[in-house]
């Protein structure tokens, strides 16, 4: 099923049209929690459940079509957004709604030059130069025109209700002296980290970054998770990055898989003694797909499982501020941004671009907003959502697969962003903390 086909007026679609395991995450999504039923009415209620919005009314209502108006019940049409709003004050669970639009100035290429503005070690995600890398190296030209390029990277958010302050080198730099960055999670938390480094780059003095094997006295040896069914996996530890600002404060980043409470440990070994002037940015989801055909939905239990430990076990107990980044989504195709193609392949076997997603895998910040609040509770005070899903999955074409990445192979990457896009996750970021 495509973007758009599955709405409150498509009810009475017989079962046979939806793929069994479709048809399955409806139904969990909806919280029934109970399995597929062998009748129609279990979908047609999940639909009613999900509040589709038909088409049809959806500029009435200030939503996109298909949106989900239960998280966002109070959301404005973007008319609403003017200028000289009040800057945005982010509280603990703070949800940031908005719209996006082109610089109004034709020469705008973003917060920066991507191309020559970069420090030397970072090479990835920069979606301005006409060739994509790979570790570096570049492995095939884009294919996309530059008026493309150019729009995508000038685009601008505009929340709804507020305003956000433009990250501002020289305060950041004030702002860090004496404390510590902390990007910890899957790949997608390296686009914050490479995003700040060549925001930041005349702030800094010295740094480096690298696969995780050129680091080899960075927490050696393997770690393993649970997962479902009682397998055994191997932690994936990826890339590590550091620099250091002029004003002494410092930025890291370890990215890898999969949550395990050793390498969690470990990793924080490196930054001892961590103290209230530290800050964890941290996410986890990429490596824990909840729907594919083959997989009984291990990636979601050992989600759930592994985000109680991380939560109840290690971040509570974190002495500085713990920033949660919002689930990043995935524009594969299908309204939640997966496809679930054949084989247990997410987004199929031939994926050529990135497709919009009208609602996005949403399960993934509802579970943890529950998790910090309600099992976490009072512990939890200093652990904040950064909340980028939404911003995020009104930009299929910010993707690092839209921009040509392995799209000729019919294996693009609408999974990774450009660094465009997470600049705007700095910004929030930067909005939240200073």
């Amino acid at each position: 099923m495509r973007s758009g086909s599955l709405h409150r007026a498509g009810r009475s679609m017989k079962r046979a049209d939806l793929p069994a395991a479709i048809a399955c995450l409806l139904v969990h999504l909806c919280s029934l929690e109970r399995a597929c039923a062998s009748n129609d009415t279990t979908v047609a209620a999940a639909l009613e459940a999900l509040a589709y919005v038909p088409a049809a009314n959806a500029a009435n209502t200030g939503y996109a079509a298909n949106a989900r108006p239960s998280v966002f019940a109070t959301r404005p049409s973007p008319a609403a957004a003017l200028d000289g709003q009040p800057n945005c004050v982010f509280d603990q669970m703070t949800n940031l709604t908005g719209h996006w639009v082109s610089n109004s100035s034709p020469s705008s290429s973003g917060f920066y030059n991507a191309s020559s503005g970069c420090p030397n070690y970072i090479n990835e995600f920069n979606c301005q130069n006409p060739e994509y890398f790979v570790r570096g190296q570049p492995t095939g030209s884009r294919n996309v025109s530059q008026t493309f390029i150019d729009s995508e990277n000038s685009q601008v958010f505009l929340p709804d209700n507020c305003s956000l302050r433009s990250l501002e080198p020289a305060r950041f730099n004030d702002q860090m002296a004496g404390r510590r960055m902390i990007f910890l999670g899957d790949s997608l938390m390296r686009g914050n980290w490479q995003s700040l480094a060549c925001w930041l780059a005349d702030q800094i003095v010295n740094g480096s970054a690298g696969a995780w094997e050129d680091f080899p006295k960075v927490c050696p040896g393997d770690y393993t998770v649970r997962w479902g069914g009682g397998a055994i996996l191997t932690v994936r530890k990826q890339y590590i990055g550091n620099f250091t600002l002029k004003s002494g404060g410092m930025a890291a980043v370890r990215d890898h898989s999969w949550y395990n409470e050793s390498l969690y440990d470990d990793i924080m070994a490196e930054f001892q003694p961590l103290t209230n002037m530290d800050i964890l940015v941290i996410s986890y989801g990429g490596w824990y797909e909840r729907f594919q055909w083959d997989t009984a939905q291990n990636g979601w239990l050992a989600f759930k499982d592994h985000m109680n430990h991380l939560v109840l076990d290690r971040l509570k107990r974190f002495p500085g501020q713990v920033i949660w980044k919002e689930y990043t989504p995935q524009h594969f195709g299908g309204p939640f941004g997966f496809d679930p193609g054949v084989g247990g392949l997410v987004g199929g076997n031939f994926q050529y671009g990135c497709q919009p997603a009208s609602v996005g895998e949403f399960w993934y910040d509802d579970f943890m907003r529950d998790l910090i609040l309600d099992e976490c509770g009072d512990d939890c005070k200093h652990v904040k959502i950064l909340p980028i899903f939404e911003m995020t999955r009104q930009r299929p074409n910010a993707h690092f697969g839209a921009f040509g990445d392995n799209a000729e192979k019919g294996n693009a990457d609408c999974k990774h962003y450009c660094l465009h896009m997470s600049d705007w996750w700095n910004t929030v970021l930067y909005n939240m903390i200073f």
